[in-house]
């Protein structure tokens, strides 16, 4: 039960290191160095002002302490051996006569253990000899020099011990006691030799045992031994006792040069540090720290301990870099820093393109976090004149630097890409977002065999896209840039990225030109043209400007451009002549056949695509069909939002009431067969908003009740609860969220909000000039709530990624949206406003964010009227106030909070 307590746990901590096993008067015992605290990987320093600033270890704060217990409750598995050390104590003391067993013992508690220097021995002798007695001289009657014939002389007595124990912590007596072993040494040895303690093979800097044994014999070994410092002697020699002079001699000198007679602290860090690996490799890096700054050593010893780089030999060059990258860390910085270069170390890949982010990082973002290793030379040297290059656009962002050099170890080659291709070529915010594009693939979830040669690729291509790109104007670059980077990401087949490339690279700068818009979405869905076979692709690059044009028109907003690419991927990939032909022919209807298909989850997009291929309509060839068929097929498949291609006055002929003759039969005829196409596309568009809203009463589809079913296709998270509210809403319960139990139940936990005030808000008007008269009010329908994101293209809209908030806002009572409209009643801007569980008043950002200062400045009225109105607080932020809001979800699971609006800039 050594090493535990009574209730069974260990008394000793399995991380505690062993600095020395003592040998005292009283016992052996274990001197034992633990953490203080527990180790936390050093983090970068934090900007100004913010609390937890890495700062350097003092004195005080010495991560290591010591601490002396008896060797028996020290676990075997920290001191291996223990046993048969504490049997050979034992042993010595019942021992009264010196032999070869007493000699075994005595050499394994000098080798295993040193002599504490700050104990006081008593004073007496160790040996007792006795006096043997006269010999009985011969004579010739007795030539054996008996005293007559019966007798036998004594058996001489062998000098027995008085107090092994203490002789042992004395260099004198030791010195008597090991004289009178002498005869007895070679007997030890052989047992000392079978032992399973001092078996092991030496290592580095570690002396046979044997022959280390034999150094004991020497008094001139015994008097060096005891001319060491005593602290040295106490931490530092245990762990370099089996080793040759010169290495005790190396951390002598170690000893001296970090003033560890006089520095408690780092004594106990240095001695902490050598008991973790105790071979010449360990001693030099002693040297090592005493190369570092005095107030840093002590953190170097530590996170050398802790980063495991003590296992690396420091040659010149090692120290040499090690030094630089001292050199290159601020105080703040230098905890961090150094654990990182000596991680890199610890992984054999040298400290050249650690010191390169040092330096990178000094210049341009102090508080970079190192984590990536690599072992390249002249990453420094090669990012510098780029990021001065690039550094001169408004927004570059600080640590653009820093990702370059990360980048620089992560993809091969692209240093190289760094140090030749003509980027000067460019302005430098296209050069940034250039290099920007390159470095994303990092990003894409590939394999790393795939993401290789996808990058191979890229980089095989890399001067002719940057070629590109300097032909196009300035004004152009972003667009060109979004396709690029679109393109990059679509295709990880390194084969099928270099046959579209081209082509691909070739419409963007076509369409970078005077007759299209420098500033679009469009890029993400003509990247999906990219799926379609050589033909039809090449069919959509020979269209006409007007349908890249309607394409950009189409996408003038985000989420629109989203749910419209993704669309077309589908089409493209199981009905690509529909693409082609209706790119060229009705790219609008197109465009808006393939919205609403982006709407709906990609299984029933494909299901619903691939059944239309096997469509009547999309299967007949009705240049074979008479005008009667067709007719009669159109009326078949005619619905809402789909457009009649039977003219007016065929459908009257083929009726019986309007007689043509056969030209103008012949004529309508063809513009029925010009105009399938369209209807194509239309009933396709009709079908795929019949899945999106089925389940739903059937209604008049308004372009509010069509946004309304789409957004409830989006919103997986709240999709059932939206549907319920939309079935209600159509069938004339209105105010279904009103009196839905879970919203009753807040309101009645919150008393002081009156629901009748809170729902209904109140209306502010106010003249603006050069909008006439706004009107700011609560909006009460739950359609409108549901379009607060649609209105203004945000992520809250239809193809966003935050759609799921809008719903959550039209499904819960505690939030309310307040539109401000002009005189035609159109939306233009509008605010969240929500009730926190505090009863206080949460107002929202103002969108869209570039609301004239007039609007924002009704809106900030707006709020502080309503607050009086409802008679609570506006919440508000203090800097030195760590109260948070905190909105409940009702009826939704959970809703996007973009932060309080902070009223008092309403006015900047």
């Amino acid at each position: 039960m050594a090493g535990k307590n009574l209730s069974g746990k260990p008394l000793i901590d399995q991380k505690s290191k062993l600095i020395a096993v003592v040998r005292r008067p009283d016992g052996l015992f274990a001197i034992l160095a633990r953490r203080c605290r527990a180790f936390e990987r050093p983090m970068p320093p934090r900007p100004a002002g913010v609390e937890g600033v890495s700062r350097l270890s003092t004195g005080e704060e010495c991560p290591y302490c010591q601490k002396m217990v008896p060797l028996a409750d020290v676990p075997n598995a920290l001191a291996h051996g223990r046993d048969l050390l504490l049997h050979a104590w034992e042993t010595l003391g019942s021992a009264e006569t010196l032999n070869s067993e007493v000699a075994a013992c005595v050499l394994r508690v000098l080798v295993e253990t040193v002599a504490d220097p700050e104990i006081e021995l008593p004073n007496g002798p160790i040996l007792v000899p006795e006096e043997p007695p006269p010999s009985p001289h011969p004579t010739a009657a007795h030539p054996r020099a008996y005293s007559g014939t019966k007798y036998k002389p004594p058996k001489h007595q062998r000098a027995s011990l008085v107090d092994p124990h203490s002789c042992l912590c004395s260099d004198s007596d030791t010195a008597t006691l090991l004289a009178g072993l002498d005869p007895f040494f070679e007997g030890a040895a052989g047992q000392i030799r079978s032992s399973l303690l001092l078996r092991e093979l030496p290592s580095s800097g570690e002396q046979d045992p044997i022959q280390f044994l034999e150094r004991w014999r020497s008094s001139e070994y015994r008097k060096r031994i005891a001319s060491l410092p005593a602290h040295f002697r106490r931490n530092m020699l245990w762990s370099v006792r089996k080793c040759d002079w010169e290495t005790i001699a190396a951390a002598l000198s170690a000893y001296w040069a970090l003033g560890l007679e006089y520095d408690d602290a780092l004594r106990r860090c240095v001695s902490a540090f050598l008991s973790i690996r105790p071979q010449r490799q360990t001693v030099d890096w002693c040297h090592v720290i005493s190369r570092m700054p005095p107030a840093r050593r002590m953190d170097f010893t530590e996170l050398l301990i802790e980063s495991g780089a003590c296992t690396v030999m420091p040659d010149q060059q090692t120290i040499s870099d090690l030094v630089r990258s001292d050199a290159l860390s601020s105080d703040a910085a230098y905890r961090h820093r150094i654990f990182y270069a000596l991680t890199s170390l610890k992984q054999e890949c040298g400290l050249n393109y650690a010191n390169d982010g040092f330096l990178l990082s000094n210049e341009y973002y102090e508080n970079y976090e190192f984590e990536e290793v690599g072992s390249l030379h002249g990453v420094a040297a090669a990012v510098r004149p780029f990021a001065e290059y690039v550094a001169g656009f408004e927004d570059w962002p600080r640590g653009s630097a820093m990702t370059l050099w990360k980048r620089c170890s992560e993809l091969e080659g692209f240093k190289g890409l760094l140090e030749h291709l003509d980027w000067r070529s460019l302005d430098p915010r296209s050069a940034f977002t250039f290099f920007r594009i390159l470095g994303d693939i990092v990003y894409e979830e590939l394999g790393e065999k795939k993401r290789k040669t996808k990058w191979h690729a890229i980089r095989q291509s890399a001067h002719q896209m940057l070629g590109a790109v300097a032909r196009v104007p300035v004004s152009y670059c972003p667009k060109f840039l979004e396709g690029l980077s679109e393109v990059l990401w679509a295709w990880d087949d390194p084969k099928k990225l270099g046959s579209v490339l081209k082509p691909f690279i070739d419409l963007l700068i076509r369409l970078s030109s005077s007759q299209f818009k420098e500033r679009v979405f469009s890029t993400c869905p003509l990247t999906a043209f990219t799926a379609l076979p050589e033909e039809e692709w090449s069919r959509i690059r020979q269209a006409g400007d007007a349908s890249f044009a309607r394409l950009e028109q189409a996408t003038a907003r985000k989420n629109d451009s989203f749910l419209i690419g993704q669309g077309l991927w589908s089409l493209c990939d199981i009905y690509p002549r529909l693409v082609s032909s209706g790119f060229s022919r009705y790219p609008q209807k197109l465009f808006k056949t393939a919205h609403t298909l982006g709407a709906l989850d990609v299984p029933y997009r494909r299901e619903i695509i691939k059944a239309f291929t096997g469509h009547p309509l999309a299967s007949i060839d009705i240049a074979g069909y008479s005008a009667e068929a067709l007719v009669a097929l159109a009326e078949k498949h005619l619905g809402s939002g789909v457009e009649n291609p039977i003219p007016r006055r065929l459908k009257e002929h083929v009726c019986g009431k309007r007689l043509l003759n056969k030209a103008q039969v012949a004529r309508d005829m063809s513009l029925v067969h010009g105009g399938w196409l369209a209807f194509q596309l239309d009933v396709l568009n009709q079908i795929a908003f019949d899945q999106i809203s089925i389940k739903m009463p059937p209604v008049h589809r308004t372009s509010k009740i069509r946004h309304a079913f789409m957004i409830q296709q989006m919103v997986l998270e709240h999709r059932r609860c939206l549907r319920r509210l939309l079935k209600a809403y159509l069938s004339g319960h209105r105010d279904y969220s009103e009196q839905h139990p879970r919203n009753r139940e807040w309101l009645s936990r919150h008393p002081r909000i009156d629901p009748e005030k809170w729902l209904h808000g109140i209306a502010h008007r106010s003249e603006v000039n050069g909008q006439g008269v706004i009107t700011l009010s609560v909006e009460r329908d739950a359609l409108e709530v549901l379009r607060l994101g649609s209105y203004f293209g945000t992520c809250l809209g239809i193809g966003g990624g935050l759609s799921y908030s809008a719903a959550a806002i039209t499904l819960d009572v505690n939030k309310q949206v307040v539109y401000a409209r002009d005189a035609a009643g159109r939306v233009i801007a509008r605010q969240l406003l929500a009730i926190a569980e505090d009863d206080s008043l949460i107002c929202f950002s103002v969108y869209p964010v570039k609301s004239p200062k007039e609007i924002r400045c009704l809106f900030k009225e707006y709020d502080l009227l309503l607050a009086a109105f409802l008679g609570v607080a506006i919440f508000k932020r203090q800097a030195d106030d760590d109260h948070w809001y905190e909105i409940a979800s009702t009826i939704s699971k959970s809703f996007w909070d973009d932060d309080a609006w902070d009223l008092d800039i309403a006015d900047q």
